[in-house]
């Protein structure tokens, strides 16, 4: 028992030994120049260290807190809460510090991006994995080697300092390690909601994978502060060696610029971006969304200068791809298809403009909301640096008839006025009137042919044809409308005869209405007209009807969006219906022409389709001629 207890005694001496004296003669400061010299040789940078304490319970580990490496050449700096290095016993007691791991807990990295670019920190010149050589051991102590180096919980900021803008972009809880005799690199970290992750040959090439990124939390160096917040891209980069060269794939995901109109749901895209001495090349891009395809290159930075090509692509997709870039006021449908070029640029003042041309087929086209569709479309467009759109050749079908125009908005975004000179032959009159909305429009029939001049302004908020300006000039053949029966109605109204106190009567009653019926159609064979545009309602002149019975000629008004119409109208009867009126009512021979024929003055007003006709008797026995013709009635002892 006592000898149990010496051995024991003896133990705890040797442990209590051990524990004083190891630390000492494993002191860690002695390795502090090794230290440095390693973790500088294996990052190139300047190497500042804290306490350092050797811990041996659960493995000899060597606590540093804090660790600062900076690069004097670039302002580089990182910051490190605590670094452990996890060291080999055995040969540390010979003399040689073996270093298993070394854990980087919580660093903190600042970058800076100036005019000049992204300020990098060097690289060094060689990555081995160890540091001091027999030679040097004298003046620099022991061996030290590096296995790997594991990072945890970090961060990333990159401070944007710019003449016109201070922005910050963070990288954070990264992770990662670093393998010194392989020279390889593997990081991964969040970006937003997005992650990241970084995999390079240390002096070598590099890939930076990523999903889920948001533009709102990229770097605005990067994107160029053009991407509409709510994208998400993902995708794979990788970076050259030497010359900063970034190419990869990138899946795009709700993708619009800034002064996009409506995002597209899913892109691919193929890019290669090269460092310049003074900024960033877009070597090329290639998108593909929709079976299209958009292909640029230019200068990204410092200042944006890209020349963008659409080559043949369908309808749908260079609509997508548009709407995505910049707002488009008009509506295009399949099929057809779009080629075009463009060029995009970025001010000194920041402002955002472009000039584009090329060549459009489409099954349809809407230039705007109450101007009707044109369909079987050619259209040939430019669009200025000013804002202004000019379609320069618009031939297609409106309303079944051939239409030749020349169309201009300026501004293109947002919206202002909409110019469009026309002509247009064979149209469908009832097809016509109805993209109109004119109500009961369906009941009318007829050939139209007319030449307009109008314009609109988009950025008024006034809808349709309440928002129409110019004027067109019309002819119909074939002209079939109901409740127009202008015959009947006249002959209803003064071809009842009578003495000269039923003529009193009839002036007493002046504006006789008699409301024509939509089931009765009157024909015309040829009918013209004037609008003239300047809001609601529309202008109408020079007016003609004719058929085999009258001719027609009057001016008025019409409102499209009432479907009414209020019109003065001069009839002149044939000559046979003439002569049989004036036999009934012999004082209606005041009204006749030289060629026989009565003009009668005739009010037209209220629905298109069902108006009500009046005889303007009051109008049309007023003035000498009628009164001389009246006296000479009733002197002569006619009726």
């Amino acid at each position: 028992m006592k000898k149990a207890i010496a051995i024991l005694a003896i133990v705890v001496v040797l442990i209590a030994a051990a524990a004083v004296l190891l630390p000492r003669y494993l002191n860690p400061e002695r390795y502090r120049p090794q230290i440095e010299a390693a973790l500088h040789e294996a990052t190139g940078w300047k190497v500042s260290l804290g306490e350092l304490k050797l811990q041996l319970f659960g493995g000899a580990t060597i606590r540093i807190r804090p660790v600062e490496l900076s690069d004097p050449a670039s302002g580089f700096r990182t910051e490190v809460k605590t670094l452990r290095i996890r060291v080999e016993l055995k040969p540390l007691l010979k003399g040689t510090l073996a270093i298993r791991k070394i854990d980087v807990i919580k660093p903190a990295i600042t970058l800076l991006w100036t005019e000049e670019g992204l300020q990098l920190p060097s690289l060094p010149r060689t990555t081995g994995g160890s540091a001091g050589t027999a030679g040097e051991e004298g003046r620099r102590g022991p061996k030290v080697t590096i296995a790997r180096v594991e990072i945890r919980n970090g961060s990333l900021t990159v401070k944007h300092q710019l003449p016109r803008a201070s922005s910050i972009w963070a990288l954070t809880q990264v992770s990662g390690s670093i393998l010194p005799a392989g020279k390889r690199l593997k990081l991964s970290g969040r970006v937003g909601e997005g992650g990241l992750s970084v995999t390079s040959a240390l002096g070598g090439p590099t890939t930076i994978a990523f999903e889920g990124l948001r533009p709102e939390n990229l770097p605005p160096w990067l994107v160029q502060d053009l991407l509409r917040p709510g994208s998400f891209l993902s995708g794979t980069l990788g970076l050259a060696p030497g010359v900063l060269r970034i190419e990869g794939n990138v899946l795009a995901k709700h993708l619009a610029l800034l002064d996009g109109q409506a995002p597209l749901k899913r892109a691919e895209l193929r890019l290669s971006i090269a460092r310049k001495p003074h900024g960033w090349e877009l070597r090329s891009f290639r998108m593909k969304a929709l079976g299209g395809t958009l292909v640029a290159s230019g200068s990204l930075a410092p200042k944006l200068d890209l020349n963008v090509e659409l080559p043949l692509s369908s309808v749908e997709a260079a609509m997508a791809i548009a709407r995505a870039l910049h707002p488009v006021p008009a509506e295009l449908k399949g099929p057809g298809q779009v080629q075009g070029i463009a060029r995009i640029r970025r001010s000194s003042k920041g402002i955002l403009t472009a000039t584009a041309s090329g060549t459009i087929s489409a099954a349809v086209l809407r230039l705007m909301a109450g101007l009707p569709p044109i369909r079987q479309v050619r259209v040939r467009f430019r669009y200025e640096e000013d804002g202004r759109l000019t379609i320069t050749s618009l031939r297609g079908i409106l309303a079944g008839g051939g239409l030749q125009a020349k169309a201009g908005l300026v501004p293109l975004s947002p919206p202002g006025t909409l110019s469009l000179k026309a002509k247009l032959q064979g149209s469908d009159l009832r097809r016509l009137l109805l993209s109109f909305a004119v109500p009961h429009a369906r009941e009318i029939a007829g050939s139209a042919a007319a030449e307009a001049t109008l314009r609109t302004d988009l950025s008024s908020g006034i809808p349709g044809p309440a928002g129409l300006r110019g004027k067109v000039t019309a002819t119909v053949t074939g002209l079939r409308i109901p409740g127009w029966d202008l015959v009947s109605t006249i002959t209803a109204q003064l071809g009842k005869g009578g003495s000269w106190k039923d003529m009193l009567h009839a002036l007493g009653s002046s504006g006789a209405t008699r409301k024509g019926g939509r089931k009765k159609r009157a024909s015309f064979d040829k009918a013209q007209l004037k609008l003239v545009m300047n809001g609601l309602p529309w202008r109408v002149s020079g007016l003609e009807l004719d058929s085999p019975e009258l001719e027609a000629r009057g001016s008025g008004t019409f409102d499209p969006v009432r479907g009414t119409v209020r019109l003065q109208l001069k009839v002149r009867l044939d000559a046979a219906l003439s002569a049989k009126l004036v036999e009934r009512a012999s004082f209606l021979s005041s009204l006749r022409d030289g060629s026989g024929r009565l003009v009668i003055p005739t009010i037209v007003r209220g629905p298109v389709t069902s108006p009500s006709i009046s005889v303007d008797l009051e109008s049309a026995l007023s003035g000498d001629r009628g009164l001389g013709g009246l006296l000479e009635s009733l002197l002569s002892g006619g009726g």
